[in-house]
């Protein structure tokens, strides 16, 4: 009786432990999950004003700790004296120092990856017709960039592209011959 007792009491300490252990590992999983890149969120589909092209897509944000550095000025007052005609004259001065200091930023990195259609294609002739998106990103400091992909072939074709710092990103849909979109602009279309 005295084994049966003492097996039924460890059992139910090893169940105790167990949930115990269960109930600690999932906030560390959480917090792993935290760093990782976010889930998956589609956008699109877009098409050219008229229909025979046609973009869409998925975004990812990550947020990474990146280490900037930059100079950190700052003044003193110093005296500075001079002699003349046996007078001593005195007069404070403004004295600039430079350091180099460290600071640890967050961004927020975008990935966006995109599938562009061409409804409406030509064999590499002299009047080769082409599909484009053209994506503008404006970034938190305010400076705007662009990033261009074109489809000259039948069916579709993949791109990917990474961004820092971006407050917003739009697609236009586009199109064109194979150097540069030229006609049925979609407009600028919400991306993020």
């Amino acid at each position: 009786m005295r084994f049966v007792t003492r097996t039924l009491a460890g059992l139910g300490a090893a169940a105790v432990l167990a949930a115990g252990a269960a109930a600690t590992a999932a906030p560390a999983n959480a917090a792993t999950a935290a760093g990782a890149k976010s889930a998956t969120t589609a956008w699109g589909a877009y098409f050219s004003a008229d229909g025979k092209a046609k973009a869409a897509g998925a975004y990812q944000v990550s947020f990474d700790k990146v280490k900037v550095g930059h100079w950190k000025t700052w003044y003193t007052w110093d005296k500075k004296c001079w002699h003349h005609d046996g007078k001593k004259f005195c007069k404070p001065v403004k004295k600039p120092h430079k350091k180099w200091v460290w600071k640890w930023v967050t961004v927020k990195n975008y990935t966006v990856h995109s599938t562009l259609w061409n409804f409406k294609w030509q064999p590499a002739t002299w009047k080769q017709r082409c599909a484009w998106e053209t994506f503008k990103v404006r970034h938190t400091n305010g400076k705007v960039t662009y990033h261009s992909f074109n489809n000259c072939h039948k069916g579709s074709k993949h791109f990917t592209f990474h961004a820092e710092n971006v407050d917003r990103i739009w697609v236009d849909v586009a199109r064109g011959n194979p150097h540069r979109p030229l006609t049925h602009h979609s407009g600028w279309r919400p991306v993020v």
